[in-house]
């Protein structure tokens, strides 16, 4: 099931924005790319592109990087690609 973050982080004022993010299952933060980073229509790669975006980590928890295993403490900004 998915849900908005403020479900969730209730206490945390900042998460009541956010529409771009949100909790899947139990413990699965999303953040989609909803725009070209590496090809544009045509299969035309982009050069100069940012190929990270911005993800706000909900205060009250720690964090985990699926992928890597890095920790990160909620609460903050973090850059991911």
């Amino acid at each position: 099931m998915s849900r908005l973050l403020a479900f969730d982080f209730a206490d945390d004022a900042r998460v009541h924005d956010i529409k771009d993010e949100f909790m899947f299952g139990p413990a699965f933060l999303v953040c989609p790319v909803t725009r070209p980073m590496y090809y544009d229509k045509g299969s035309v790669a982009l050069q100069g592109v940012e190929k990270t975006r911005t993800v706000y980590l909900p205060e009250g928890t720690d964090w985990v990087d699926f992928w890597s295993g890095k920790k990160y403490r909620g609460g903050r900004d973090v850059k991911a690609d």
